[in-house]
């Protein structure tokens, strides 16, 4: 697959080339979730997202941190990096920004000023929401939102919460809800305001189920 991959990136990089539009095309390579490292109804590990926790189907950062990579001669110095946190709807926007067409209205933030060397992004709420079940036990329903280096998720079924400070713990080894319970109240208000501006759908008890017991 890997090598598919490789292979197909490399065809469309050839074709910019031959079409002569190397240096007025933003070329960017990314993934839509964190690898599956578990497969569903059986213990076959297939991938390792460490030093990362979680994978695909969760919240955790191995679940929704993902390769982000652009290219653009003339532009992006070559080797250069960003740590500012992006999310993949940002995309939408940035290339509309580029063919000079309005994004009002989408989800997402015009990254031209990061792949340019310009400014910063201004800090704000990425969310993630996934409220329903997956195969596995350790899937649950789970909302979970990023706001500067902190990192907040909600275990719908338990009621649970977790606090994570991303930018000393990027594991998410350390559950700082109980010591930082400011933060926690502070982070899981911007969560529900979140949720309440995107009209997420959340779980809600089936009066019908039955576990078979």
């Amino acid at each position: 697959m890997i090598a598919r991959m490789d292979h197909a990136v490399g065809q469309v990089m050839d074709a910019v080339d031959a079409a002569g539009l190397r240096e007025r095309t933003l070329i960017v390579f990314t993934s839509d979730n964190g690898g599956v490292e578990v497969l569903p109804y059986s213990e076959t590990k297939v991938t390792d997202n460490a030093p990362l926790r979680g994978a695909k189907f969760q919240l955790f950062e191995g679940g929704i941190r993902v390769p982000a990579i652009a290219s653009w001669p003339g532009v992006i110095p070559a080797g250069s990096r960003n740590s500012d946190p992006v999310i993949t709807h940002d995309w939408a926007a940035t290339l509309l920004a580029m063919a000079g067409t309005s994004s009002e209205g989408l989800d997402g933030q015009d990254l031209t000023p990061l792949l340019r060397e310009t400014g910063t992004l201004s800090p704000r709420v990425l969310g993630w929401h996934y409220p329903h079940y997956m195969p596995r036990e350790d899937m649950k329903p789970t909302s979970a939102i990023r706001y500067k280096n902190w990192k907040f998720i909600l275990d719908y079924e338990s009621g649970q919460i977790a606090l994570y400070d991303l930018e000393s713990d990027p594991s998410e080894s350390i559950d700082l809800s109980d010591s930082r319970p400011d933060t926690s109240l502070e982070m899981q208000a911007r969560l529900t305001l979140w949720l309440e501006e995107n009209h997420a759908q959340l779980p809600r008890v089936n009066p019908d189920f039955s576990s078979g017991e």
